[in-house]
């Protein structure tokens, strides 16, 4: 025990000790405040010549894929959670409480008028198969309401009178939409985009966010209900639809659906193992996530799997009603499991009142700074400062295009939302490695044309099509970019670095603007996308090749395909697209900045096209190009597959080995130049 008489000089240590400690962190911050911007700047580049940067978000990488996900619940009937057990049960207003109609029209029957006798013809049976097809699709009226009621949200200039949409009858609902439909033409949504970037909004407010949750909990319920009344129908119809399951897949996955829809498969696991093969063997395409522990079949499947009038004789059409591909639709919409929704609402409301934090400060590039500006997600400059250093500070600078603001911030908490920080860190990191004085003189300035924004917390991953959260953010990047460009309207980036696919001629064709990217002044350095095929032939277009030939300048278009890096031999990334617009391959990770993918090889060699620039800053775009290819090697490798052997010869450019051989032929053409002789021969 101690001594009475020893505590107060215990307590007058502590006091000493206090004191000093306190006046040791204002040192400290003192200090800090002081240091000097190239201290700032220094000390920034060697966190990134560390590694400490790459370990950051890595790390980043790690808790968005593994800590960050929703909890999996369903009751074990398959059925709706209760309100007492549902994840989901917000307290909504009695302004909310009156609920649209879902249930089925008076007098809708699946019975047949007349049993199915044995050995009836076939036209009789083909007869009955129509009456229950019918009688789904009258079964699941309600829910598509609802769904429409949900579509309702994508719409971003809603005139301020419009009633809540709970709050409308059936019949009121179905004359807005109509109408809705007759008032809008093609293009129109992107040109109010365009035409007025700041009327988008910027956040829904939580009163919109119960009115969605409620839609989206009725929804589910009425497509339980739906699907349950269906299957019912199904018990009594077994033989009829075992007679077309033998022929037509959408039978036999219905029976399927139907067998397993009960407390024995309460995470939707052994349905998922009965559809794969009868899928598979259709050329349905079976998504990755099918390879997890849960996917969440229940109950969207089914409006997959009812058929459209005039459709009941036919297979499934692979591409349009793949019942996983419902299922995941669904929960990008924000249906999915109810702990989805609420989830997705909960990340949201938090990160919705947090957006826009300001800017890191920090000091004015240099006058002959390189700019290069990244068409990508956004950037978390608060998880890593040394990002936000180099960013471009002013009007016509970084921008949102998914917000109509200025901000480019996003949170990096999600895997996919952490691509823009990657891809800009790949950059940076491989700067300060081969010239590292460009970043301490401030000799590179980064701009973010951000085209994700949180909202798409609601509706799926950020590199699909969202379909809730509807925005053409990259469209309205290029052309509003290009557009200020070609005004003189804002300062200019040297290069545009590109690493997401879209495509761009039907928005052209649309604005009337089809020469508009002939004049954008800049190096475009693209990813050639990961559809492992010619690009010319890729769904998602990309390097521009959606373009016709007079719209687009080859000159000033690096197309970048992904390389896999080997034990012995290098490879070409199965993954990886490939053909003639493909001008160079780089490796498709640089220090694990940026997973995988093109998307990861596009920013090395937009590194490269930055030291160039900044070194000499007389080369132009298409100059600049032709230095990259010129100093490129020319390799026969094979392509990363797994049981066949195919090659290709192809540009290599990898920025760490070769970016001394690019600057000695960049410093032979900038003295040409000078000389007179502009073609750069000596």
């Amino acid at each position: 025990m101690r001594n009475k008489k020893q505590t107060p000089y215990l307590i007058a240590a502590l006091c000493s000790l206090a004191i000093f400690l306190l006046a040791g962190l204002g040192l400290s911050a003192c200090s800090k405040s002081r240091m000097s911007d190239s201290e700032v700047l220094s000390r920034a580049v060697r966190k990134m010549q560390s590694g400490e940067l790459i370990r950051a978000v890595e790390s980043a990488l790690e808790f968005a894929s593994l800590g960050a996900k929703a909890p999996t619940t369903r009751s074990r009937n398959g059925a709706p959670e209760s309100a007492e057990n549902s994840s989901v049960s917000p307290a909504l207003s009695p302004a909310l409480t009156p609920a649209l109609p879902i249930e089925p029209p008076a007098g809708v029957s699946c019975v047949a008028a007349s049993p199915i006798r044995d050995g009836a013809p076939e036209e009789e049976l083909i007869q009955a198969l129509r009456e229950f097809a019918a009688c789904a699709r009258d079964e699941l009226r309600g829910a598509k309401l609802l769904d429409q009621a949900i579509q309702y949200f994508r719409v971003f200039n809603m005139p301020a009178d419009q009633p809540a949409l709970s709050c409308r009858s059936e019949a009121e609902l179905e004359a807005f939409f109509q109408a809705r439909r007759a008032e809008q033409r093609p293009g129109d949504r992107f040109e109010s985009i365009t035409a007025k970037p700041g009327s988008l909004r910027a956040s829904y407010s939580n009163d919109e966010l119960d009115e969605l949750t409620f839609l989206t909990e009725r929804r589910r319920s009425a497509l339980f209900d739906a699907e349950s009344r269906i299957f019912a129908e199904v018990a009594k119809r077994q033989e009829l639809l075992r007679h077309f399951a033998e022929t037509i897949d959408r039978y036999e996955v219905l029976l399927a659906l139907a067998e397993h829809a009960n407390g024995a498969d309460p995470n939707g696991r052994a349905v998922v193992e009965k559809l794969v093969p009868i899928l598979k063997r259709s050329g349905v395409k079976i998504p990755k996530l099918v390879e997890s522990s849960y996917y969440p079949i229940y109950p969207y499947a089914i409006l997959a799997i009812v058929p459209d009038p005039g459709r009941e004789l036919l297979q499934l059409n692979r591409l349009d009603e793949n019942p996983f591909e419902r299922a995941r639709l669904a929960t990008m919409e924000l249906g999915g499991r109810a702990a989805d929704v609420s989830f997705s609402r909960s990340l949201y409301s938090v990160w919705r009142d947090k957006d826009n934090p300001e800017l890191p400060g920090h000091p004015a590039a240099h006058p002959d700074a390189a700019r290069v500006a990244f068409i990508d997600t956004g950037i978390d400059y608060l998880t890593f400062p040394e990002l936000g250093y180099f960013l471009g500070i002013g009007e016509g600078r970084s921008r949102d295009f998914a917000d109509g603001d200025l901000n480019p911030w996003l949170p990096s908490f999600r895997e996919d939302f952490l691509h823009g920080s990657g891809t800009l860190a790949t950059l940076l990191t491989i700067i300060s490695h081969h010239a590292p004085e460009l970043l301490t003189e401030r000799k590179l300035e980064t701009d973010v044309w951000k085209v994700q924004s949180l909202r798409q917390l609601l509706s799926g991953e950020a590199h699909d099509v969202p379909l809730w959260e509807s925005r053409y953010g990259v469209q309205d990047a290029v052309f509003s970019s290009a557009n200020l460009a070609e005004k003189g309207r804002s300062a200019v980036p040297k290069i545009v670095s590109v690493s997401v696919s879209f495509d761009l001629r039907r928005f052209a064709e649309r604005l009337g603007r089809h020469n508009v990217l002939m004049k954008a002044p800049w190096l475009w350095v693209m990813a050639a996308g990961n559809a492992g095929l010619d690009v010319r032939n890729a769904r998602v277009p990309a390097c521009l090749s959606d373009m016709p030939s007079e719209w687009r300048n080859g000159n000033r278009i690096l197309c970048v395909g992904a390389l896999v890096r080997g034990i012995v031999d290098d490879k070409i990334a199965s993954y990886s697209s490939y053909g003639d617009f493909v001008d160079v391959f780089a490796y498709e990770s640089y220090s694990g900045l940026c997973p995988n993918g093109t998307s990861c090889a596009t920013p090395s060699i937009s590194a490269a096209a930055a030291i160039i620039a900044a070194s000499f800053p007389a080369l132009s775009a298409e100059q600049i190009r032709r230095v990259i290819i010129d100093s490129s090697g020319t390799r026969t490798l094979q392509v990363d597959f797994k049981k066949i052997k195919v090659e290709r010869t192809v540009r290599v450019f990898d920025t760490p080995t070769m970016i001394g051989r690019a600057l000695q032929n960049a410093a032979k053409l900038a003295s040409a130049i000078a000389l007179g002789r502009a073609d750069g021969r000596p």
